[in-house]
């Protein structure tokens, strides 16, 4: 990650990646987490292309921020995506992926755990703590959130095989 880039590129970068993470994230309500894959492909090159710790945070909380009106949850849906950015804030920092540690294996687990901390956050607040959904049982959370760990781990190894590089020529 180039700390060169302008102001202005990073946020161009968080505000076009933020609506299309918005826009992934209304499909995948609606393909019942069938589109995951792309969301997870639209934030992981955003947080690369933006390239600055905070990055994952703010493309999550402005996308968040859009994705809250439509949701049944309200602002509350804000709180997911929040934890989403923390979470992958958090393992983008220790695997060292800001500071030029850019691996297939890196953000692969990075976006993995991340999924897999926001999903469990996700259940445990607002099926149990907050009661403000319904809980389905274990195995309906179960196929969620592991249908949400594997489309992470292929989305980061999709982004960094294929769509990094592409953009890189695309867009010097």
């Amino acid at each position: 990650m180039s700390s060169s880039y302008s102001y202005s590129y990073r946020i161009s970068v968080i505000a076009l990646f933020s609506v299309l993470l918005a826009i992934s994230s209304l499909l995948n309500k609606y393909t019942y987490q069938a589109s995951q894959l792309i969301s997870s492909i639209i934030y992981a090159t955003g947080i690369i292309l933006a390239g600055f710790p905070g990055s994952a945070f703010l493309i999550a909380l402005i996308a968040g921020a859009i994705y809250m009106f439509q949701s049944i949850l309200g602002i509350l849906a804000l709180i997911a995506f929040i934890l989403r950015g923390v979470f992958t804030e958090i393992f983008f920092i220790l695997l060292g992926i800001y500071h030029g540690n850019l691996t297939i294996a890196r953000v692969s687990i990075a976006m993995m755990i991340a999924s897999f901390l926001t999903g469990i956050s996700f259940y445990l607040l607002f099926v149990h703590v907050l009661r403000v959904l319904p809980d389905w049982g274990l195995m309906p959370f179960i196929i969620i959130t592991s249908t949400a760990v594997i489309s992470n781990g292929v989305g980061g190894f999709l982004t960094v095989k294929y769509i990094i590089p592409l953009i890189k020529r695309i867009v010097p």
